[in-house]
């Protein structure tokens, strides 16, 4: 969902121990907390294969870490590895079924599986406990929005856009539901919000140049096709085809990229 998604935060948590508890215990906390801590400092460097195995070895000593299973979700996601995400997600759940955040964020991981009802009914939880929580009313208008249920996804994204009217995802998810329902002057002008909000947004100018195309302004769409592309983002062959197709034009020219 394109970036669409809201970080996991890097809790970092010192234990709190009751006078009350066995010497055992308390070590066996507090070498819990150091590999806890070391997976903290690996995932703020970008290096989160170690981060998972010094938080699996907090796990191992203490199997209700809550907060080191969270931080292994999080590195989980960063890594596309979605199912060891849901997992550690599912303990976090397990043991505080409060927590908005877990179900927020494991909507986010179905949701890049292509498990849209069940990140639905994630954001829906999320919703439950906090309904405050623009991102998870965004992600989940554009979880609607890719089921086909676009009043629900309209719904979500506009109070999603009432709580934050900064958020440029937001505009772009009802940009694009409002193209899906035929109004094109209205996915355009959320789309220009989103790009106005940050001029360097690769997808805005993606699904401009494709209301563009669909409203048959095909040099409208050449033009945010290869502002696009400059930002890196990659354009589907199969809407390059059909753009050259219907416009006639079946070279963008080199010197539009500066060369």
């Amino acid at each position: 969902m394109n970036n669409s998604t809201k970080v996991i935060i890097i809790i970092v948590f010192s234990m709190l121990f009751s006078c009350a508890t066995p010497r055992q215990t308390q070590e066996e906390s507090r070498s819990a907390e150091f590999y806890f801590d070391q997976g903290n400092d690996h995932i703020g460097k970008g290096q989160y294969y170690k981060s998972i195995t010094e938080y699996s070895k907090a796990i191992e000593i203490n199997p209700s870490y809550a907060e080191a299973y969270y931080n292994r979700a999080s590195a989980y996601f960063r890594i596309g590895q979605y199912d060891q995400t849901i997992s550690a997600l599912n303990k976090v759940i397990d043991i505080n079924p409060g927590d908005a955040e877990a179900y927020y964020n494991r909507g986010n991981a179905y949701c890049e599986k292509g498990l849209f009802i069940e990140g639905i009914m994630d954001y829906s939880k999320a919703l439950e406990i906090n309904p405050d929580d623009a991102e998870a009313h965004r992600n989940r208008g554009i979880a609607y929005g890719r089921r086909g249920l676009y009043d629900q996804a309209m719904t979500d994204l506009t109070k999603s856009l009432q709580m934050d009217p900064k958020d440029g995802e937001a505009y772009v998810g009802r940009g694009i539901v409002y193209a899906s329902k035929g109004q094109y002057d209205l996915a355009i002008f959320d789309l220009n919000r989103a790009l106005e909000i940050d001029p360097k947004y690769a997808k805005a100018y993606y699904n401009r140049a494709v209301v563009y195309f669909s409203r048959g302004e095909y040099d409208k769409s050449w033009i945010d096709v290869i502002k696009a592309l400059q930002l890196g983002f990659q354009i589907p062959s199969e809407f390059l085809d059909d753009l050259n197709k219907a416009s006639g034009s079946h070279n963008v020219k080199a010197s539009a990229f500066g060369s």
